[in-house]
């Protein structure tokens, strides 16, 4: 490991020592955009987007992950979203039976960490928080999609009522409603407990206002926690049942496009803008071929030394935008991979799809590499990387406009 840090380090010294990079330009359009720090001696060219479109990404896996969201949001571009969250209620892990059926609960505590508020992270929020007990239970072996939904027993209202969330409150805390003592006061192995207590459904109303909170389900104090005493005992036990990321759950989208710029159809022409919306709403394509295919066939011994994809925002001066667009390479026929810029941990380290300056900045050297080649571009997929819980979204400008996404490269022959 230490040899490897150290040739890193030296690769990293001899690319400030050639900071007297491009210095015969074949293309300098977008170069004063590159870090100074990624420069290597040779030409610079600009590769410039042919064809892009929006399509719907409402096949996403949302079980299993870190992050669960909730809440409702509409906007003119993108219409109305709301979000619920299904989890199971499980025992603790080191537990493999509990004996609740003779003890007297006197509370129920939910209490789930807020990792964001969207809109505003910084502003306070009423939020109507309603929560009901599955009518069939979560199956550890299933997967769910945002699309996934599972019926709820309105009957069984655990909780229904509005607090006050302000930008400070990382927990929050919900006494739920008595009928739930009775859900949990079981004897039961670990996996018979969630088959009967089946599992919670969890949403905000949106008679409150626009919120969606993103709920960080690897948080230790997102859990349920009972407060119980044997017979006529007054000393208060407490016991913690998991909701977190070790149980089965998942998120479910809903989006109502009407009215909207969106408009809800499967794929959206990308020549004036590009629209990258979260939980299930868009991804963006992007093609370079043209661009792709005349460099090939002009310059058939090229080396690629640094390469970066330019997303300019449609509104240079949003700031409420997502942190992180990351890039997949699309296979007709096959599963969409993400780049190998992305996944090598080996590579310098150069922007890795943050915004900065009304515009994002991805580091893509190897993805260029592999696209000349090959000879031809079947396109790029770009996505919000925390789109399963981060309410975020944004507008890049399209293919047609006149700063329309590039990729600036360094390359000697």
């Amino acid at each position: 490991m230490t040899h490897r840090h150290t040739l890193r380090t030296l690769t990293l010294v001899a690319i400030v020592a050639m900071m007297a990079a491009c210095t015969d330009d074949e293309n300098s359009l977008g170069v004063s955009l590159i870090d100074s720090m990624t420069l290597y001696n040779g030409k610079c060219d600009t590769l410039r987007a042919d064809t892009a479109y929006s399509l719907r990404d409402d096949s996403i896996l949302t079980s299993g992950y870190t992050y669960a969201a909730i809440g409702n949001y509409t906007d003119a571009q993108y219409g109305k979203v709301s979000a619920e969250w299904y989890t199971q209620i499980a025992l603790q892990t080191s537990r493999r039976s509990i004996n609740f059926d003779t003890v007297t609960i006197d509370s129920a505590i939910m209490t789930i960490v807020n990792h964001r508020l969207f809109p505003n992270a910084d502003s306070n929020y009423n939020l109507h928080f309603v929560i009901n007990q599955l009518d069939s239970p979560l199956h550890a072996d299933s997967n769910y999609y945002a699309y996934s939904c599972v019926p709820v027993n309105t009957s069984q209202c655990f909780y229904d009522s509005t607090i006050r969330c302000s930008a400070t409150d990382t927990v929050v805390r919900l006494r739920l409603r008595p009928n739930i003592h009775n859900v949990l006061a079981q004897s039961a192995d670990a996996e018979q407990f969630t088959e009967i207590t089946k599992g919670l459904n969890v949403r905000l109303e949106g008679d409150a206002g626009d919120a969606i909170l993103a709920i960080n389900l690897s948080a230790v104090k997102t859990c349920l926690t009972v407060y119980y005493r044997y017979g006529t005992d007054t000393t208060t036990s407490a016991y913690v049942f998991n909701i977190n990321d070790e149980v089965k759950h998942f998120s479910t989208f809903n989006h109502d496009y009407s009215g909207s710029v969106a408009g809800g159809t499967t794929n959206i022409d990308g020549a004036t803008m590009l629209m990258l919306e979260p939980m299930g709403g868009y991804n963006a394509v992007v093609s370079f071929n043209r661009d792709i295919q005349r460099f090939a066939a002009q310059h058939p011994r090229a080396v690629i030394h640094y390469a970066e994809m330019l997303l300019p925002l449609n509104d240079a001066s949003a700031t409420n935008v997502p942190d992180q667009i990351i890039a997949l390479q699309r296979r007709p026929g096959s599963a969409d991979t993400y780049i190998h810029d992305l996944t090598d941990l080996y590579t310098y380290d150069g922007y890795d799809g943050h915004c900065t300056n009304g515009r994002y900045r991805l580091r893509v050297t190897q993805h260029v590499q592999g696209l000349l080649r090959n000879g031809y571009d079947n396109g790029t997929l770009l996505t919000i990387n925390s789109r399963r819980y981060d309410a975020r979204r944004t507008v890049l400008q399209g293919y047609a406009s006149t700063d329309a996404p590039k990729i600036v490269f360094v390359y000697s022959e």
